[in-house]
């Protein structure tokens, strides 16, 4: 086998192109930090569209309530579904309300204190960590619940009713 010297100035030279898109690419990156106000309008699908019945609309899907929700379980959903969207689309956002019939009324109190006056629990608030926290236990544990802790991150009133079963 025969090896076929090349000049070392064309070796260089490569090299150094090489060398030098390196730079320059480097050079025209920049660090840039997302504007956090963008990121929370950002869509995961296309523009939300929410009727005054809780019916969602994205894009060509449209997303009904469930059939077995019962009443106060549908108002509640509409309400919330329509306040996120005013609130979106006041922010610029892309959700959006579609009113047809008679709109939504606000909830009176909301559903922590409702949930109170309905289901016996005795309530507690700390702060753990720096992180406030709020524990709802029955006024009565059974005795073979008493070694036992649920954990409810989400809601309130979700908590409130669980914790009043025991």
């Amino acid at each position: 086998m025969r090896f076929i010297a090349r000049s070392p100035a064309l070796a260089l030279l490569a090299s150094g192109v090489v060398v030098c898109c390196a730079v320059v690419a480097q050079s025209q990156q920049k660090d840039q930090k997302p504007d956090t106000a963008v990121l929370l309008d950002a869509p995961n699908v296309p523009q939300m569209v929410v009727d005054s019945d809780g019916t969602l609309h994205f894009g060509p899907r449209t997303v009904p309530l469930p059939a077995l929700a019962s009443p106060e379980a549908r108002q509640s959903y509409t309400r919330q579904m329509l306040q996120r969207a005013r609130a979106s689309a006041g922010r610029g956002g892309l959700a959006s309300v579609r009113t047809g019939e008679a709109s939504v009324a606000p909830a009176a109190g909301g559903s922590k204190e409702a949930a109170l006056e309905i289901y016996p629990v005795v309530e507690e608030s700390y702060k753990i960590g720096g992180v406030g926290v709020t524990i709802y236990w029955p006024e009565m544990i059974p005795s073979k619940n008493r070694n036992r802790v649920l954990m409810e991150f989400e809601m309130d009133a979700e908590a409130i009713a669980v914790a009043s079963r025991g």
